[in-house]
């Protein structure tokens, strides 16, 4: 029997589609390729919070990364720092975006080398202890290296 690779463009599109929860959804989540041997990588996404309370996001794991961080890159004097985040707040109808020189997820000691092409499950984790399975694609990226 022949194969067909006419299902390809359907699973490549359920795994670009964002991930929806109740009111909530994470959409652009992509992880920025880096050289062989990179301990550190960086995440983001969009968050949309479509409820009518706030829902506090208080970190990420993934059997991908030995841990996971969220920062914030501050730019002060023309120098970026990054400040480590225990817990972000998405307001009721609002949107967080997670991007360059702004709020990322740091991916600490990859357990294999990502490029170009690979997709990552990372769950985030939420205050009411709810997770949400997030499929990050990862791509090349401009701006601010980690």
């Amino acid at each position: 029997m022949k194969k067909s690779n006419a299902l390809w463009p359907m699973v490549l599109m359920f795994l670009m589609a964002p991930a929806h929860a109740g009111g909530f959804k994470v959409d652009n989540a992509w992880i920025r390729e880096a050289p062989p041997g990179t301990k550190n990588l960086v995440a983001y996404m969009t968050l949309e919070n479509g409820k009518d309370n706030a829902l506090i996001l208080t970190g990420a794991m993934s059997s991908e990364f030995e841990s996971i961080e969220m920062h914030h890159t501050i730019i002060k004097d023309d120098i970026a720092s990054m400040v480590q985040q225990y817990s972000i707040r998405i307001a009721p109808y609002s949107i967080e975006k997670f991007e360059p020189t702004g709020l990322h997820m740091m991916l600490i000691n990859p357990r294999r080398e990502l490029k170009e092409g690979d997709k990552v499950k990372i769950a985030l984790i939420f205050s009411n202890y709810r997770k949400i399975k997030v499929v990050f694609l990862v791509r090349k990226g401009a701006g601010v290296k980690h």
